[in-house]
């Protein structure tokens, strides 16, 4: 005999859960995955981690604009002005660029 022969056929595949699911679970857990989500969007540490996003865009020395622009904020303690979409200006006039 071939091994082909010897294999037993696997069982058809059958579109169902391993455990029945009541109809309660099924109109509850839906809105306890949703509330999870937005108790973990709320946190403190999601919120910390939203405010550390940098835009993405160009960004412009207010103390040298014919400077080249950075494509992210070299100096992210100092403000930031939104000029149009994808374009800032970082406020640089109190940095000394002359100090070594």
């Amino acid at each position: 005999m071939s091994n082909e022969q010897m294999r037993p056929t696997p069982p058809p595949y059958q579109n169902r859960p391993a455990w029945p699911i009541s109809p309660v679970v099924r109109r509850i857990l839906p809105a306890a995955l949703a509330l999870l989500a937005l108790v973990e969007i709320s946190s403190p540490r999601a919120q910390s981690a939203a405010r550390d996003v940098r835009p993405p865009g160009l960004f412009y020395s207010l103390q040298h604009p014919t400077y080249p622009p950075f494509p992210a904020n070299p100096f992210p303690d100092l403000p930031v002005y939104w000029i149009e979409a994808d374009r800032f200006v970082y406020d640089d006039r109190t940095v000394d660029y002359d100090q070594r």
